[in-house]
C-alpha cells in the first residue's frame, strides 16, 4: 500500500470530514481559552469547552467542506507569498550585500531592483498558469485582474523613465547617501564599521554623511551619473566644504 492509498483509506474512515475538522476547532479553541484569565486555574474547563466546540463543528456538515476549501486556498496563497519573499530577500541580499566578486554579480547588484520586479512578475504569472492548468477556478476573479495590473504597472514605469531627466537623479543620491551614512554611523558606534574607506573617524551623523558624499565624489559615482549642477546640489545638501570638492567639474 502506497502513501496515497493510505491517505484515501483514512479519508474513507472520516479523516477530512470528522477527525481533522474536530482537531482544528479543538486546538484553536483550547489555545485561545488557555490564554484567557476566565478559566486560568481550571484547564479541564478549557478542554471541555473546546471539546464541545469541536463536536458541534464536526456535526455541522457544511463546515468540513468550508474548512477544506479555506485551508487549500490559504496554502496556495501562502506559497505565492513565500515565493515573493524569496525574490525580495534575494534582492535585498544583492543590493545591500558586500562588494561583488564577479562581473555577473556586479551587474545583478547594479540592476537588482529591475531583476526583482521581473522575477516577481514571472512568479505571479507562473502561479496564475499553474492554477489554471490544474482547474483551480475559485481564484479566477483575482487572477483575471493580474494581466491588467501588470500592464498598467509597466506603462507607469515606462512613462516615469521617459519623462525623467538626469538632473532629477540627485534626489536619489541624497537619499542613498543619507541611508548609507546612517547605517555606517550606527555600525561605527558598535564597532562594526570599517572607517578606513572614509578617512578619519566621524564626530557625528552629519560628519559621517559628508564623508560618504566625499568618497562617492572621489570615486566618480556622482560626476559620472549627474550633471555638475546636480553634483553641486548634493554637496550643498550635505554641507561638503569647498576644499573637499576638488575639481569634479573637469569630469564632465
Amino acid at each position: 500500500m502506497n502513501f496515497e492509498s493510505f491517505l484515501y483509506n483514512l479519508d474513507a474512515l472520516g479523516l477530512s470530514d470528522i477527525i481533522l475538522p474536530f482537531l482544528f476547532v479543538f486546538v484553536i479553541t483550547y489555545g485561545v481559552l488557555s490564554n484567557l484569565i476566565l478559566f486560568k486555574k481550571a484547564k479541564a474547563v478549557d478542554a471541555i469547552i473546546a471539546l464541545i466546540f469541536g463536536a458541534y463543528a464536526t456535526l455541522y456538515a457544511p463546515f468540513a467542506g468550508f474548512l477544506r476549501e479555506f485551508i487549500a486556498t490559504s496554502v496556495i496563497v501562502m506559497i505565492l507569498i513565500i515565493m515573493c519573499i524569496i525574490v525580495i530577500g534575494s534582492y535585498l541580499m544583492f543590493s545591500h550585500g558586500k562588494k561583488p566578486n564577479s562581473h555577473l554579480k556586479s551587474g545583478v547588484q547594479k540592476n537588482a531592483k529591475t531583476v526583482c520586479w521581473i522575477l516577481l512578475i514571472a512568479v505571479i504569472l507562473f502561479f496564475r498558469d499553474a492554477l489554471r492548468n490544474n482547474n483551480i477556478t475559485y481564484l479566477d476573479p483575482v487572477l483575471d485582474l493580474i494581466p491588467g495590473i501588470i500592464t498598467i504597472f509597466v506603462i507607469y514605469i515606462f512613462i516615469k523613465w521617459l519623462v525623467s531627466s538626469p538632473s532629477d537623479n540627485y534626489k536619489k543620491f541624497i537619499k542613498d547617501i543619507d541611508k548609507e551614512g546612517r547605517e555606517q554611523f550606527y555600525k561605527m558606534k558598535y564597532g562594526l564599521a570599517d572607517m578606513s574607506t572614509y578617512g578619519t573617524t566621524p564626530t557625528d551623523l552629519p560628519d559621517m554623511q559628508r564623508k560618504v558624499t566625499v568618497r562617492k565624489l572621489n570615486n566618480g559615482e556622482l560626476s559620472d551619473k549627474l550633471t555638475p549642477e546636480s553634483v553641486t546640489k548634493v554637496l550643498d545638501y550635505f554641507g561638503v566644504e569647498n576644499e573637499a570638492r576638488g575639481d569634479f567639474k573637469r569630469k564632465e
